[in-house]
């Protein structure tokens, strides 16, 4: 699923976790970063969110064309191995 907000901050993150349930529920493993040009934390709770629903149905959450200030976000919050290899 290719998220097609440019910004995920605390003003768009109810329109991206709905865009994340819609692809969780059709098993999309895949999320596509490329379009995010603007994030806050809210972007680390939604890469979460679909890690656990992903992780509930027995899949792996593939993140693509991650903005590199995520890995450090979740650097900085000490949950980057928690996501080890989802990051390409």
């Amino acid at each position: 699923m290719k998220l097609q907000l440019p910004r995920i901050t605390m003003t768009t993150a109810h329109a991206a976790f709905s865009a994340v349930d819609a692809a969780i529920a059709a098993g999309d493993t895949e999320l596509d970063l490329s379009a995010v040009s603007h994030l806050d934390s809210s972007l680390v709770a939604l890469v979460l969110h679909a890690h656990r629903g992903l992780s509930k149905r027995k899949l792996t959450l593939r993140i693509v064309n991650a903005p590199t200030a995520l890995g450090r976000l979740l650097a900085a919050y000490g949950i980057g191995s928690l996501l080890d290899g989802t990051l390409v």
